[in-house]
């Protein structure tokens, strides 16, 4: 199971400060947290630090994610807007 790493006063990496995009993938995808944290195998409450930028993510974990979600560790990271939907309508 993913333990998530915890936000440190000394190393303020982007990796440690939370996935800021995850709520808006997980909307697009229809996602809970729980339905979510059963495709990636962790808790919910894990995803729910994550989304609150409470904890971050390893690599691997960040790209598991991303292809669960079916969108980029940038978008998930908050770096790039999330694709719209409604752009190929």
């Amino acid at each position: 199971m993913y333990t998530p790493t915890m936000p440190n006063e000394n190393n303020d990496t982007e990796e440690k400060k939370g996935l800021p995009g995850l709520r808006a993938a997980m909307d697009r995808k229809n996602l809970s947290l729980s339905q979510l944290s059963h495709l990636v195998g962790t808790t919910s409450t894990t995803l729910s630090r994550l989304a609150n930028k409470k904890a971050g993510a390893s690599t691997d974990f960040l790209e598991k994610l991303a292809d669960k979600l079916e969108t980029t560790t940038d978008q998930l990271l908050g770096r790039t807007p999330p694709a719209s939907s409604e752009a190929s309508a």
